[in-house]
Order: C-alpha cells, then sequence, then structure tokens
C-alpha cells in the first residue's frame, strides 16, 4: 500500500480538532475508572510505532531542516538534500515532524502556496512509477498515462516559464529514496535536477541508510553542480534513548494519572502536547523501573535503533500486564487463600481491574521483563551474527547470488577476489564451513544457521527477503 500523503492543514481546521479533543477528554476524565488494566494499555500505545509523541532530541539536525526548509522551501530559491543514517535513528520521524510544525507555522505566512508529498519508494512497483505519484499528488486532475506525458506535465509544474508571487512551490520527501535505483540511474538523475533548473518550484529531501549514495551511484551530480546538501543521522546512544524512553514514561503520567494537569495535555491526531513545566515526574514514579530503562537502553545501543528500544518496552510491558492478569485469574480461583506478607499484591494493585489512583499502585517493568523482551528481539547467537554482517555478505546466503542481482538491481555485485573474501569472512564467524576442493570454484560449504533465522535476520532488508521468496 502506497503511504504518500499530502500535508494540507488549515488553521481552523487545527482549531476544530483541538476543541473536539477536548470535549473528548472531559467525557473520559467523567466516565472511565482508573484501573491497572487502563494504565498498561496508555503505556503499550505510547512506545508503539504508530504513536507519535513529542519529538525529543537531534537538536543540531532539526535546526539544519529547519533553516533549508525556511530558505528553499519557504524562500524563493531551490535546492534538494539528501538524508543518511542507520535504521531507527529517527530520519523520518523529524522530518514529519518538522513538515507538520512548518506547514502549520510557517506555510500560513507566505503568499504563495505550498504542496508537500511524502512518499515511500519501497511502495513502488518500479524506479519509473515515481513520476505518475509525483502527477498524482500534485496535478490529480491530470489524467496522463504516457511516460513522455507524464514527464512533460511536471517539467511545467516543476519549471513553470514566468514566475509570479502566488506561483505554487512543490516538495518532494523520498523515504527510502535508494529504491530508486536503476541501471542507468536515469530517474534519480531526473529528480536532483530539477531542483537546480532556472524557475524551478520543486525542492527534493531524499531519505536512505547509505552514507555514500549520491557519491556512488550519482556521480555525474557533481560534474553538472546539482549536488544534494548532505545531512547525516548518527545511531542513538545510550544516553539519548534513556532520555526518550523517560519522555514517554512522562507523558504517561500526565495523560492518564494526573487529572488535576490534564487542561496541560492534548491528544491532537495522536500528536501528544504537554506542558514542558509539568511534566517532570520522580524516578519511582515511572511505570518501567529506572534500572530496566538502562538496561534496556544499554542492551540496544550496540545498535542505534530506537525502534528496537521502543519494541523492546511495549513487549516488556505486555509481559508484566500478563504477569498481573495471570496473578488476577489466581486470586479469583483461590479467593480464600491468604496473601504473603512479601507479596507485591500488598504494594500493588490487588488484581488487574483493581481502580487504583496513582501510578504507584500499577505492577513495574522489571528487569527481568526487559531481559525476556530483549531475548525475544535479538534471538538466537547465530541471528546475531548474521544481522552484524553487512548487506554483500548477507546476499552471499542467498542462492543465485549473481541472478539476483541482477534481477533485483540493488546491490553491485562484487569481484572475485571480493567474493572470496566475504565467504572467508562468513567461515570466520563460523556461519559456513568451507570444505576442500583442488579447483577453489568446486568448494561446497555446510551452512550453520538455520532458513527461518536468516529470514528473521534480512527482515529490515525486503529484498532480500523477496530473494528467499
Amino acid at each position: 500500500m502506497a503511504s504518500t500523503q499530502v500535508l494540507r492543514k488549515s488553521n481552523s481546521k487545527l482549531l476544530e480538532t483541538k476543541k473536539q479533543t477536548k470535549l473528548d477528554k472531559e467525557n473520559d476524565k467523567k466516565n472511565r475508572v482508573l484501573t491497572p488494566a487502563l494504565i498498561y494499555q496508555e503505556a503499550k500505545y505510547l512506545f508503539s510505532r504508530s504513536s507519535l509523541p513529542r519529538f525529543i532530541g537531534r537538536e543540531k539536525e532539526k535546526e539544519f531542516i529547519i533553516n533549508f526548509w525556511k530558505k528553499y522551501i519557504c524562500g524563493d530559491q531551490t535546492s534538494s538534500l539528501y538524508i543518511s543514517g542507520c535504521p531507527g535513528t529517527g530520519k523520518s520521524a523529524l522530518i514529519s515532524h518538522i513538515t507538520m510544525k512548518m506547514v502549520e507555522e510557517e506555510h500560513p505566512k507566505i503568499s504563495h502556496k505550498i504542496h508537500v508529498t511524502n512518499i515511500n519508494c519501497m511502495s513502488l512497483k518500479n524506479p519509473k512509477m515515481i513520476y505518475k505519484k509525483l502527477l498524482e499528488d500534485f496535478s490529480p486532475r491530470n489524467q496522463s498515462t504516457e511516460e513522455s506525458e507524464i514527464i512533460s506535465a511536471l517539467d511545467s509544474l516543476f519549471v513553470p516559464q514566468k514566475i509570479r508571487k502566488d506561483t505554487p512551490k512543490y516538495v518532494c520527501i523520498l523515504d527510502e529514496i535508494d529504491y530508486l535505483n536503476t541501471r542507468d540511474q536515469e530517474v534519480l538523475y531526473k529528480l536532483f535536477e530539477w531542483p537546480i533548473k532556472s524557475n524551478s518550484r520543486l525542492s527534493i529531501i531524499g531519505i536512505a541508510n547509505a552514507l555514500n549514495m549520491t557519491d556512488r551511484f550519482l556521480p555525474r551530480l557533481k560534474a553538472k553542480n546539482c549536488e544534494p546538501q548532505y545531512l547525516n543521522f548518527n545511531p542513538y546512544e545510550m544516553k539519548d534513548m534513556i532520555n526518550i524512553i523517560k519522555d514517554r514514561l512522562d507523558i504517561l503520567n500526565k495523560k492518564v494519572i494526573n487529572n488535576e494537569n490534564n487542561e496541560n495535555c492534548e491528544n491532537n491526531n495522536n500528536i501528544i502536547v504537554i506542558d514542558e513545566e509539568k511534566t517532570k515526574t520522580k524516578p519511582q514514579d515511572y511505570l518501567i523501573q529506572a534500572s530496566a530503562i538502562e538496561l534496556c537502553s544499554r542492551k540496544i545501543a550496540g545498535t542505534g535503533d530506537l525502534r528496537k528500544a521502543l519494541d523492546v518496552c511495549k513487549q516488556a510491558i505486555e509481559f508484566a500486564e500478563a504477569d498481573l492478569r495471570n496473578k488476577t485469574i489466581l486470586l479469583k480461583r483461590k479467593p480464600t487463600q491468604p496473601v504473603k506478607e512479601n507479596s507485591i499484591f500488598l504494594k500493588k494493585a490487588a488484581t488487574y481491574d483493581t481502580p487504583i489512583t496513582s501510578i504507584s499502585e500499577v505492577p513495574q517493568v522489571t528487569i527481568m521483563h526487559i531481559l525476556k523482551a530483549t531475548n525475544n528481539a535479538f534471538g538466537s547467537a547465530s541471528v546475531q551474527k548474521l544481522k552484524g554482517l553487512n548487506v554483500q555478505q548477507k546476499v552471499i546466503l542467498n542462492a543465485e547470488y549473481i541472478n539476483s542481482c541482477r534481477k533485483y538491481r540493488m546491490i553491485s555485485p562484487v569481484s572475485k577476489s571480493e567474493f572470496n573474501d566475504l565467504v572467508s569472512m562468513l567461515e570466520s564467524c563460523g556461519i559456513i564451513t568451507l570444505g576442500k576442493a583442488r579447483d577453489e570454484r568446486n568448494r561446497k560449504f555446510t551452512l550453520h544457521v538455520q532458513e527461518n533465522e536468516i529470514r528473521k535476520a534480512v527482515s529490515d532488508l525486503p529484498f532480500l527477503l523477496q530473494m528467499l521468496n
């Protein structure tokens, strides 16, 4: 399913939404009874990937993108920006945050309209479909079907012959832009050349994992002096992850528990806005123990993937919830059985649906819950070894390596010597064992990992999964 969304919001609609959410909140406040079940439900939502709370950290990157937006999108000039970084470093999330901020705060001040589209290139069946998608988003009334007609229509939109004060500008955000790679790179060259043309009204923001995509695949951009500006997102450090996890727990406390501060907590289109002065919470009041937060951050810091840290927290909350639910069932089966003095029920909520008045009454997520969740997230030692391999090493584990490279055109085939080096590295990792043969090309190897482990290790690389299938 295409994940394209054209952002066109007015201030009046925004205010109407805020009024509606406040009314809903007042009704909820009157009707709901606070229980551990409700706390866990809210917590799981806050740590889910669909939740969009306030963006924490990345101040330098945020400033860079905002300055780019104001100069080249709100201003008279146009340009392109390429953002790189490992998965889970907040690239797409920060762009979405800034886009919404600019659309709501800056765009109404400008005389010309600004049309924004966000396209995940992975959703396109082939790279050239990007032209049709752009035309659908920016000029939906145009029914052109031929590629030449579509490109001609886009040329008229993006590079008009005459520019007036009210001539609209266009912003194209291309997530996973490396999926537009082709043998001749015609699509990428076309996209990046549009913003530098005279009278151009198009700016492009491309997002991908590869640090050197433009240098490696688009060398002519430099020769034509149309290289995009470059911004890299470094992996999240342990302290960054701790701050983000604690911030979400602060939001949980203010949103669910501190009813006296509810007027400072608004939920607008899944984006939670809270009074900064009233969000400080004592560590002992967090749903997740401080030591468990640190353990989670320490475990995930090696990958720098914030999404994985949030997934671990969410699953750990599910484990804590399941523990309380099971204990509730036991209590209901044996209501006359005395509770031991050191039982958790003397300090925490007696059952899953017991009314409570404070988050401190809810059984916390402990180190054991986090350990269980991280074990599930990382899998076996073999999976860890596979995940530590680079893309080319992973491809070697797939059958018909050369044919797959030609078919999917996602990575460049390696030379014979490079291939031998990669195979040797796989053997040194203990993933394969090489047999003996007079001719090196006839050497057989034994695979020491299961197919399901390979699938799990390459789950974040869809084109490798396609090869396996």
